[in-house]
C-alpha cells in the first residue's frame, strides 16, 4: 500500500469515526457574570474543587455592557 492509499483509508476511517460520535469536545462550564467571575473561578481552582472542566468567560456578560453590535464583522 502506498502513502496515498494509506492516507485515503485513514481519512475515510476518521470521517466515519467523527460521524459515529467517537470525538467530543472538552467539557466546559460558562462562568457567570463574564470577566467579573474570574476571581471566583480561580478560587475554585485553587481549592481543588475544579474537575477536568474548561472555564469559559463570556465578555458580553459584563455588568453594564450590552451585547456587541456588529457592522460587517466589525464591533461598533
Amino acid at each position: 500500500m502506498d502513502q496515498n492509499e494509506w492516507q485515503k483509508k485513514d481519512r475515510e476511517q476518521g470521517q466515519r469515526r467523527f460521524q459515529d460520535g467517537w470525538f467530543s469536545g472538552h467539557p466546559q462550564e460558562v462562568v457567570p457574570i463574564g470577566l467579573a467571575g474570574i476571581s471566583g473561578a480561580l478560587k475554585i481552582l485553587k481549592d481543588g474543587q475544579a474537575g477536568a472542566v474548561k472555564n469559559v468567560f463570556r465578555l458580553d456578560e459584563r455588568e453594564g455592557v450590552d451585547r456587541y453590535k456588529t457592522n460587517g464583522g466589525n464591533v461598533i
